[in-house]
């Protein structure tokens, strides 16, 4: 599970780079040919904001499993030591 949140966590960056160019040459054109905006410029705005969500939750899941193993291994950690003692 987290190998796949670590790819996607790595593959959003790349995809809101493409976006935010995308921004930049549509208001690019609209200012040099002094268009009007189109439905596209809103829609890369929506897709630019989802895909920023998708970063923020998918970070905030790797915390929240990492903290989870985290745990899990210092509980383990403290087992595997009380046993050892109680076998002394």
């Amino acid at each position: 599970m987290i190998f796949v949140l670590r790819i996607i966590d790595g593959l959003l960056p790349i995809g809101l780079l493409w976006v935010t160019k995308e921004i930049i040459d549509n208001v690019t054109l609209i200012i040099k040919d002094g268009a009007s905006y189109d439905l596209t410029l809103i829609w890369l705005l929506i897709f630019q904001f989802i895909l920023t969500v998708i970063m923020s939750l998918t970070r905030n899941a790797q915390e929240i499993i990492n903290s989870k193993l985290e745990i899990s291994i210092e509980y383990e950690k403290k087992r595997s030591i009380l046993v050892k003692d109680e076998i002394l």
